[in-house]
C-alpha cells in the first residue's frame, strides 16, 4: 500500500517552485497583485489553499467511519495528507473549480463579464448562481460546518430520545432515522452553521427549497454525471434538534415520492433502500452507507 500511495504522490508532484507557491500561505501574502497575471497567480494560490482545507475537512469528517480499521494507520494518514496537498495543487493548475475565476473578476477593474463555461478539461464545473462580475457585497455569504458533539456516543445518547419522541405514533423506526442523521452530519461533526456561526440544527440535509424560514448557505458536494461536484446550496435552519426531526417527518409526509419510505419505515433496511430509490440523496451508495451506520448504532446500543 505504501508503495502505491507513494507512487501516486510522486506522479502528481509539481515542480518545487510551484509547490512552494501554492501550499504556503506566506507565499500568498508576499505576492503582488498589480498586474493581471499576478492577480491570476494569487487567485490560483487561494483556490489551491481552499481546496486543500476542503479535502482535509472531508478526510476528518470520514475519519469516524475508519475507527478500528486495520488499514488506517498514522503512516497511511500521512500519505493521504501528502496526496491531498498534491491534488489541490494539480487541480488548481489545471483550472480549478471556478473560485479563482470569481476572485479575479471581483478584484480586477477590467475583468470581463463573460467566463468560458469550459476550457476543454473533463469534469470542469462552476459554482451556480454566482455572477462572476458581481461586487463582493452582492455575493451570498457562505456558512460552514462544525462539530456539535464530542463523539459518536454523545451523538447517539443525545439524539436518540429526541428522535423517539418526534416519531411517536408513526411507522418510522427511530434507529433508521437516527442513522440517517448520523450519516448526513458525520455523527454531528459536520452540522451546518450560517455565516454568523449559528447552528442550523439541520440533521438531514434538507434544502431550503419552498421554505419560508431561516436558512444557511454553504458549499456542498452533489453526485452528478458519475462524479462528486461542488455546488452552492441553501439549507433549512431550526431552533433545536426536535424541530429538525419534526420537519423531516413533515417533509417526508408532504412529498408523495416518499410514500414508500413512510410505509416501509419500520424496517431500517427497507427504509434505507426506499430513501435511495425515491431520490433523497444523489449518492448511488447512500443506502449501503446508511445500513452500515444502522448496524454500528445497533451494536453500540446492545453493548450498553
Amino acid at each position: 500500500m505504501g508503495h502505491s500511495v507513494g507512487s501516486a504522490v510522486s506522479a502528481l508532484a509539481p515542480p518545487p517552485a510551484a509547490t512552494a507557491t501554492y501550499t504556503d500561505i506566506r507565499g500568498l501574502q508576499s505576492m503582488e497583485t498589480d498586474s493581471p497575471e499576478a492577480l491570476k497567480k494569487v487567485a490560483a494560490q487561494f483556490e489551491s489553499l481552499f481546496m486543500d482545507m476542503w479535502l482535509k475537512s472531508m478526510r476528518e469528517a470520514g475519519a469516524v467511519f475508519s475507527e478500528g480499521n486495520p488499514f488506517s494507520s498514522a503512516a497511511v494518514k500521512v500519505h493521504e495528507e501528502m496526496l491531498d496537498h498534491q491534488y489541490a495543487v494539480r487541480l488548481s493548475e489545471a483550472g480549478g473549480i471556478g473560485i479563482g475565476d470569481v476572485l479575479v473578476a471581483q478584484l480586477s477593474k477590467t475583468a470581463s463579464t463573460e467566463v468560458p463555461a469550459s476550457d476543454g478539461l473533463p469534469g470542469r464545473t462552476r459554482f451556480p448562481d454566482v455572477p462572476v462580475n458581481a461586487a463582493p457585497a452582492e455575493l451570498t455569504p457562505l456558512g460552514s460546518r462544525h462539530g456539535m458533539f464530542s463523539d459518536a456516543q454523545q451523538f447517539v445518547e443525545t439524539l436518540l430520545p429526541v428522535v423517539e419522541k418526534a416519531l411517536e405514533g408513526t411507522q418510522l423506526n427511530p434507529l433508521g432515522v437516527l442513522a440517517q442523521a448520523a450519516l448526513e452530519t458525520g455523527w454531528g461533526q459536520n452540522v451546518i452553521h450560517d455565516a454568523d456561526g449559528a447552528s442550523s440544527h439541520n440533521l438531514f440535509g434538507i434544502k431550503a427549497n419552498d421554505w419560508s424560514g431561516p436558512s444557511a448557505t454553504i458549499m456542498t458536494m452533489e453526485f452528478e454525471f458519475d462524479r462528486m461536484t461542488p455546488r452552492q446550496a441553501d439549507f433549512r435552519s431550526y431552533e433545536n434538534w426536535g424541530d429538525s426531526v419534526s420537519d423531516y417527518l413533515d417533509f417526508l409526509r408532504s412529498n408523495d415520492r416518499y410514500r414508500e419510505v413512510i410505509e416501509q419505515g419500520s424496517d431500517p433496511d427497507k427504509f434505507a433502500r426506499q430513501l435511495q430509490q425515491s431520490g433523497y440523496a444523489t449518492d448511488p451508495d447512500y443506502a449501503d452507507k446508511l445500513m452500515g451506520v444502522v448496524k454500528r448504532i445497533s451494536t453500540a446500543l446492545m453493548a450498553l
